[in-house]
């Protein structure tokens, strides 16, 4: 049992490897290649519409080299074995995260609301939907897992962040159900 968790540590980490480098090999193509190689990975679009991302967002106002050589700089600074994460949420002070890999989900979930949300009233709930198709992974999910499903092209495995009124209370002060 041993050699295969060392077996599987062992995969994880040269598959991380090779996605690093064929990253670096495109963020150093340039000129017509580099936009060749972006479109070809279905990264390259002129406008944020047509990237179909919401204006505001990390990726609506960094280019794809700008995010990857940030993502390539964050990840020299932080230990090996751990998931990138950038939340979207405008509430947060810091965007760029580094988690252990075998954190599950739903105490990640529980580190966002407690370390990045703590004025969120306890009668608001928090989705954190990863992804560009902004899914809700199972919480029993380690971030390594969600992050080998929805890992983005330039690395940053994005979480976007949620808020919705919960137990029956009015979602402005002062209003009234009815």
């Amino acid at each position: 049992m041993e050699q295969l968790t060392e077996l599987t540590a062992a995969l994880g980490t040269a598959l991380q490897g090779a996605a690093a480098a064929v990253a670096d090999a495109v963020s150093r193509l340039s000129g017509e290649q580099g936009a060749a190689a972006a479109g070809a990975a279905g990264v390259a679009a002129t406008t944020v519409e047509q990237r179909g991302e919401r204006p505001g967002t990390y990726k609506a106002t960094h280019t794809l080299q700008q995010r990857m050589s940030e993502y390539h700089a964050f990840r020299r600074t932080t230990a090996t074995g751990r998931v990138h994460v950038l939340l979207e949420t405008p509430a947060a002070r810091q965007r760029k995260l580094s988690v252990r890999a075998d954190l599950r989900f739903g105490e990640f979930v529980y580190l966002v609301r407690k370390r990045r949300l703590p004025q969120l009233p306890a009668s608001r709930a928090v989705w954190c939907l990863v992804g560009v198709e902004h899914e809700l992974p199972h919480v029993a999910m380690t971030m390594a897992q969600v992050h080998a499903r929805h890992v983005d092209f330039d690395g940053w495995l994005y979480v976007v962040v949620r808020e919705e009124t919960t137990f029956g209370r009015p979602a402005t002060p002062g209003a009234r159900h009815g």
